[in-house]
C-alpha cells in the first residue's frame, strides 16, 4: 500500500493524485464515497451494478429518440 502527502485547498477540495485516479479506475465527475473510521478518513470508490450502467447508457442513447415513432412501432409487434 503506498500513501502520499496532499494538501487541503482553503476550499475544503483535495487534489487525488493522477497515478491512484489511473489505479483504481476513477474518472473527473465520479462520485467516491468518504467514510469516517476510528482510524481516520477513508476515501473509496462507490461500486456501480452492471444494471446501474446498463440504464446509464440507455438514458444516453435514448435521449434524443423520436418516441413517437417508436411507439408506434412498438405497437405494430405482438409477443
Amino acid at each position: 500500500m503506498s500513501a502520499v502527502k496532499v494538501r487541503i485547498a482553503k476550499d475544503g477540495s483535495i487534489i487525488i493524485p493522477r497515478e491512484f485516479l489511473k489505479k483504481f479506475g476513477l474518472h473527473p465527475e465520479e462520485e467516491i464515497l468518504l467514510e469516517e473510521r476510528p482510524e481516520g478518513l477513508i476515501i473509496q470508490r462507490i461500486r456501480k451494478s452492471h444494471l446501474d450502467e446498463i440504464g446509464r447508457l440507455l438514458v444516453e442513447t435514448l435521449q434524443d429518440a423520436d418516441w413517437a415513432q417508436l411507439e408506434k412501432e412498438r405497437g405494430d409487434r405482438c409477443f
